[in-house]
């Protein structure tokens, strides 16, 4: 199958209507699924909770385990968002306590666009710094911002919905192990274990391919210890690719290389702000999505040059 091919059926997968979306998007074989969730779960309670494209997530990446895990699973996830105060209709970004210390601390971004349309995201481990991160009064708060930046993520995703009527509930992520040593993998381990049990437990599905670059040897024995736990799922451990640091091939497989910073072989030469949402087109981004998160935009010009099925009205 050629790109360009993967790309269409990507689009015709994800087609959205733009009315009546709790209504229509939905397949015939996932409205019977949906249908038994509904007698043992409130209807309304999910809608309120869960976005279109995340039930579809939910429905495709579980209902395979059986009825029981999937109704399972979306009852454990409306719990954490009711806990967190996660609604659909609901705009407002939350900042999160220590946010700023912690984001110099955690270098973490979204940069651009894949070649699908997908959410690119950017991590350097390298840079983690644990003594920030892992002291006892601020790794609950890590954890907490790790989870208002997938809320973030989930509102500029329903705005590519919204604007654009395509379904672009999934990311590439890239995830940076220069300068992490044998101590510092040990170390990030109890991080490692939190953020997938988050990511497998409440985000089924919404991860295309996860590709750790610059992973030193030492790596991959802590990957294995990962990939035994419980929480962690065939699927995710299938979309993770490790490479070492001849990457960039790899990673022009999946992002133009228009699209990928300079520093990692693309040619943008917008620079990676963390905690930040960069390389956008202005009419991307949902209302009220405060400016203070916003890196540096996407031209007219190079919006242009993306693929017509990537392109959003400039704003």
């Amino acid at each position: 199958m050629t790109q360009q091919e993967d790309q269409n059926n990507f689009w015709n997968q994800y087609a959205i209507p733009q009315e009546h979306p709790h209504i229509k998007c939905y397949t015939a074989e996932e409205k019977t699924t949906l249908a038994e969730v509904y007698k043992q779960l409130d209807q309304k309670e999910i809608e309120k909770h869960f976005y279109v494209w995340e039930i579809k997530s939910f429905i495709n990446g579980i209902a395979n385990q059986g009825l029981k895990i999937l109704v399972e699973r979306f009852e454990l996830t409306l719990n954490y968002k009711k806990e967190c105060k996660w609604f659909v209709d609901d705009n407002k970004i939350c900042e999160v306590e220590n946010e700023e210390e912690l984001t110099k601390a955690w270098p973490f971004c979204t940069y651009g666009l894949d070649k699908c349309g997908r959410l690119v995201t950017y991590e350097s481990l390298g840079q983690f710094d644990t003594s920030v991160c892992f002291t006892k009064e601020n790794f609950d708060k890590c954890v907490a911002l790790c989870t208002e930046n997938c809320r973030r993520s989930a509102l500029l995703k329903q705005s590519m919905i919204m604007k654009r009527h395509i379904m672009c509930n999934q990311v590439i992520s890239i995830v940076d192990l220069k300068g992490v040593s044998y101590w510092n993998t040990l170390q990030n381990r109890s991080y490692w274990a939190e953020a997938l049990k988050l990511i497998s437990n409440h985000f089924p599905e919404q991860l295309h391919k996860s590709l750790i670059i610059n992973a030193p040897t030492s790596f991959c024995m802590i990957w294995s210890f990962i990939c035994k736990l419980p929480f962690i799922d065939q699927r995710t451990i299938d979309k993770t690719t490790i490479l070492g640091s001849d990457y960039q091939k790899e990673l022009q497989k999946y992002i133009d290389i228009s699209e990928i910073p300079i520093e990692h072989g693309g040619t943008n030469e917008k620079k990676k702000i963390w905690g930040k949402y960069i390389n956008f087109p202005k009419g991307l981004f949902p209302e009220n999505f405060p400016d203070k998160y916003k890196g540096e935009f996407k031209t007219i010009k190079e919006n242009m040059n993306l693929n017509v099925s990537q392109k959003v009205v400039e704003g």
